[in-house]
Order: structure tokens, then C-alpha cells, then sequence
């Protein structure tokens, strides 16, 4: 039987397990915390298992954090959340949920905690790794080693703290961290904090930190894009910039053009200091639905760029300065990191990565990287796609390209990732926008939801091909086809999907005029009608199935 060796049990790291299984092979998880979940581990349990044992976390959530997305768009394919689950979930509910993974699938036989891994290295002969580890609370410096056939990385994007080297930052003299280790803002009770930052996690701490603070300021380099988690009472990402369809017609500049637009209606910009220099799909956003108001109420007040950091301050390039900042905030991101690696085999920062998860110049393809690509949208379907991938091709049912052709990709992406981002794709080399990336993953594991599939579906299940045309790209959608495909099941899963976001909602019954629900119905029956017609021919038009339809569409 194959052996796998699986590093981490974070969510990256429980898929890979889970699916190893799936395919037959003998897999094996090490994870150096006292519980599994990742940066979503259930810590005070963890602390309490193991007092003694202090755990070096670079990441957790805060004690207020909540998912950036819906429970329906951030669960695993095969195990949804309950449906009477709120549509966001709170940290303490994510470590709970991934637990319950754990026992669904029986994976804690598989899972060896309080155990570091020292040393991954390469050999040529006999098995083709080898994996040296020791326990966490062993202080004998006693290491086993053992041999593998293959290795998946998946100790995840968000664990070594960025902090960048900012003039005079080693001259200040009060606190510096970093959000990685915010947890309350008690701990600046009164105090003038600086956050520095323009991400989701800038927003959502200096916002929860202003709560506390004499004052809070946030400093965003390129300015910001605050985006709500809800739109007009539903999940943004229910919207239709996030449907198949849109992300098949129209390119990233007319998206930046329509969803921007949109974002940019809530309010000014300027008047709020976070005018962000770049477009929306081509910077870090910042999820947060509180932002505007704790700049309104003067809670927080946005400044531009860092120049220089002072012992008591900061100036800033625009000229401006603040004198009296007690703590320092960096809401900068993470770097992944895999420092166990044998030399020979490089760094994550100098290999050739087809898809963010495999080495192109592994010629036994049985090196994998799960979980380091950082995607604008939700990950755990991310993850649990590439771990998918991963499984196939070690158990021999999945042929990868050739190492030309996935070069030759990997190109093709670095170009489109340098035409998003210019100058900084260095910074923002990972960051894939969902729709288009999680669809590449499904191609290459034969499970996605082509057009041609939808187009025929129209004539078989009409109302499944609407929702998987201009709905978004659902985890269970990619359990229709290919491998490990469930179509009751999934099928299922994509039509209550928008029903069972509300159903928490509805705590309070109502009464139903019976006229308005019957012409409601007819109504909505008649319209999906006219929009599946059209979208049969917009199909057809899109992929030039019908070239005279092309030239008609093309005259309007």
C-alpha cells in the first residue's frame, strides 16, 4: 500500500487525509498543536489539555471573528453545515465544525498531535522520502524518522508573521505585534494604537481595536476596499459577480469596472481617507462591516502610507505625523513556510509551482503543497480541490501534465497574475480570485460543471443548469461529475443552498397571502423560462457552438 505523509491538521491538512483515504492509501498526519483544526483549533481546550505545554502559534482568530464567508460557500463538499447554522460562523462553531470532520470521516486514527516535523528529505532510492520528526514535549532531542512514498505539505499560507522593514521601526519604544497574535482589545484600553494594513484582518482588528482605544489610526498603503459580508440582507457572495458565467464573459477590468462601481456607491471614498489606488480584483480587499462606521463616530481615522516610524510616532509620505502612538499594530499577512525541507529541494520561494500546489521539476510527482494559495473567496473548497488532485495522482488514477505543459502554465498564470498586479505581484503572487481558479482545479480533477455539461443539462434539469450557470461555484457542485461524484446528493446541495442561508433567519412565523404566493410562483416560473431560453443561446454564443448566433448577437 502506498504510504503518504501528511503535514498539519488544519483544513488543508484534514482534507488531504480524508481523501488519501478515499483513494486506498496509507496515510499518516502529523500536526505539531494538541488539537487538529489549524489556526481554527479550538485553543482554550487546547491550553487546557496541555498547560504546560505553551503552543507557538503564529496565527489565530480573534475572539469576536466570524468567517468572511457564508457557510455554504466555506464547507467541504461532503459535509455541510447544519442548515439551521447561522450564515456566518463564529471561530469557537469553525474549530467545532472541523472536529466533527474528524470523527464523520474517522480520521483521528491517522493523526499523531504534539509532534514536530524536523526534516523532510529526498531519497533517490527505495521508498522516496523521508520524514524526521519528535514529539513537542520532548526536550531528549530524540528524533524518529520514517519513509514515505509521498509528502503533502499543508501546514497552510498563514504560518511566519510579515512584518516589513520600515524605516526607524527598531527605534520605537512602545509595544509592536502583529494580528496574528490579537486575540481582545483590552489590551489597549486607552491607548493610541497604529495599525498598519489594507487587508481583512486591517479592517476587522483596527475596528475592533477602536473600541477600546483612546484613538485607533489604520494606515493603508494603497488605500481600501471595504467590502460588507451582506449586500441588501444576502451574502455578497451570492451576487453575480461571483457566477460561472460572469467569470466565463467577462474579463477582470470590466469586473473591476461593475463591481467596483458598485462597492463605490456606499459612499465617498475620498471623504473617508481610503481612496484605493489600484482596482478591485487587483489588490488585497478588506472585508468588514464596521469600518465606516468607526471612522464616522472618530473612533478611527485612516492615513496613507508609512515613511518612517519615530520612538513615539510615525510620519507618514503624505507629510502628516502622529507624535503619540503607544502600540504598533501590522495587519501585513503571512508568509508560508516550510523550513523543514532538505536543501536540496530548495525553498517555497524559489520552486515552480503548477497551480500554487505542485513542484514542476518533481519528475515522481509526489511532492504536494496544499493549502498555500491564497484565494479571494473561500478556501476550505480550495483545499479540499487540490487535496482531491493530490490523492488521484498518488494513487496513480490522475496523469498530470507533462513538465512543458505545466510550465507553460504556470507562465500563462504568472503573466495573468502580473497583469493584475504590476510592480507588487511579488506580494500578491498567490492571491487567486475564486471562481476562476477553484474551475481550473475542478478541470484538471474532471469534476467541474463545463459549459457544454450545462448546456445539455438544460434539457434534462433546467433549474439545476440555471443555478449552476448563474449561481456561484458551490463546493457540492463538484460532486456532479468525474470522481467521487454523488449527483442525488449534490444536486440536492445546490438547489437549497440559497433556502438554507435563510433558514436561521426565520425565527418569527408569518402569515402568507396564498393569491401572492400562487402569482409569486407563476411569475417566477414564467421569468426562469425566458432565462434559461436565453441562456441557451448566450451559451452557444459564448463558445461559438452556433456560429450564426455569434453573428447576430454580434450586430445588436
Amino acid at each position: 500500500m502506498v504510504k503518504v505523509c501528511v503535514i498539519g491538521a488544519g483544513v488543508s491538512g484534514l482534507a488531504s487525509i480524508r481523501w488519501c483515504l478515499q483513494e486506498g492509501l496509507d496515510v499518516t498526519c502529523y500536526e505539531k498543536r494538541p488539537l487538529v483544526g489549524g489556526l481554527w483549533c479550538l485553543e482554550d481546550e487546547a491550553s487546557r489539555l496541555d498547560a504546560n505545554n505553551p503552543i507557538d502559534i503564529e496565527c489565530r482568530p480573534y475572539a469576536t471573528c466570524y468567517t468572511n464567508d457564508d457557510k455554504e460557500a466555506y464547507s467541504f463538499s461532503d459535509f455541510r453545515f447544519p442548515k439551521d447554522a447561522p450564515i456566518y460562523i463564529p471561530r469557537r462553531k469553525v474549530g467545532q465544525y472541523l472536529e466533527d470532520y474528524v470523527d464523520h470521516f474517522h480520521l483521528r486514527p491517522r493523526i499523531k498531535l504534539n509532534t514536530s516535523v524536523i526534516k523532510v528529505k529526498c531519497i533517490s532510492n527505495g521508498p522516496e522520502w523521508q520524514v524526521t520528526t519528535k514529539p513537542v514535549t520532548d526536550t531528549s532531542h530524540v528524533a524518529t524518522t520514517e519513509m514515505f512514498d509521498a509528502v503533502i505539505i499543508s501546514n497552510g499560507f498563514m504560518n511566519r508573521q510579515y512584518i516589513p522593514d520600515i524605516k526607524g521601526l527598531d527605534a520605537f519604544k512602545g509595544r509592536i505585534s502583529h494580528t496574528g497574535d490579537y486575540y481582545r482589545p483590552d489590551v489597549f484600553r486607552d491607548r493610541n494604537v497604529l495599525i498598519i494594513g489594507g487587508s481583512s484582518s486591517a479592517s476587522e482588528v483596527a475596528s475592533d481595536i477602536s473600541r477600546e482605544t483612546s484613538q485607533a489610526y489604520l494606515s493603508a498603503r494603497n488605500g481600501l476596499w471595504p467590502l460588507n459580508r451582506l449586500y441588501g440582507g444576502i451574502p455578497a457572495e451570492t451576487l453575480p459577480i461571483w457566477s460561472r458565467y460572469t467569470t466565463w464573459r467577462y474579463n477582470v477590468s470590466e469586473l473591476d469596472k461593475v463591481y467596483g462601481g458598485g462597492v463605490r456607491k456606499r459612499f465617498n471614498f475620498k471623504d473617508y481617507s481610503m481612496e484605493p489606488k489600484r482596482g478591485l480584483l487587483r489588490m488585497a480587499i478588506a472585508i468588514g462591516d464596521e469600518i465606516e462606521f468607526r471612522i464616522a463616530a472618530g473612533a478611527l481615522k485612516m492615513k496613507g502610507e508609512v515613511k518612517e516610524i519615530t520612538e513615539t510616532g510615525a510620519i507618514f509620505q503624505d507629510g502628516s505625523r502622529i507624535d503619540d502612538i503607544d502600540d504598533i499594530v501590522f495587519a501585513t499577512g503571512f508568509n508560508p513556510s516550510a523550513e523543514f525541507l532538505d536543501d536540496d529541494l530548495g525553498t517555497l520561494e524559489t520552486m515552480d509551482l503548477y497551480k500554487h500546489m505542485i513542484p514542476v521539476n518533481d519528475d515522481s510527482r509526489s511532492l504536494f503543497f496544499i493549502g498555500i494559495a491564497n484565494v479571494l473567496g473561500p478556501n476550505i473548497p480550495t483545499f479540499e480541490l487540490q487535496a482531491r488532485i493530490a490523492a488521484r495522482v498518488i494513487s496513480g488514477k490522475l496523469e498530470l501534465p507533462s513538465k512543458a505543459v505545466m510550465q507553460r502554465i504556470l507562465e500563462e498564470d504568472r503573466s495573468r497574475l502580473r497583469e493584475r498586479f504590476g510592480n507588487e505581484l511579488v506580494e500578491y503572487e498567490k492571491l487567486e480570485w475564486y471562481p476562476p481558479y477553484i474551475e481550473s482545479l475542478a478541470d484538471i480533477l474532471g469534476v467541474r460543471p463545463t459549459p457544454w455539461r450545462i448546456f445539455l443539462l438544460y434539457f434534462t434539469d433546467p433549474k439545476l443548469a440555471y443555478e449552476l450557470m448563474f449561481g456561484r461555484p458551490l463546493p457540492v457542485s463538484y460532486r456532479l461529475y468525474g470522481p467521487h461524484s454523488n449527483w442525488d446528493e449534490a444536486r440536492k446541495g445546490v438547489m437549497e443552498s440559497k433556502e438554507n442561508l435563510m433558514i436561521p433567519l426565520r425565527t418569527v412565523k408569518y402569515d402568507e397571502e396564498t393569491n401572492g404566493v400562487k402569482n409569486g410562483v407563476k411569475n417566477k416560473v414564467v421569468a426562469a423560462s425566458i432565462v434559461v431560453g436565453m441562456s441557451a443561446i448566450l451559451l452557444m454564443y459564448k463558445f461559438d457552438k452556433l456560429p450564426f448566433i455569434s453573428l447576430f448577437i454580434k450586430s445588436l
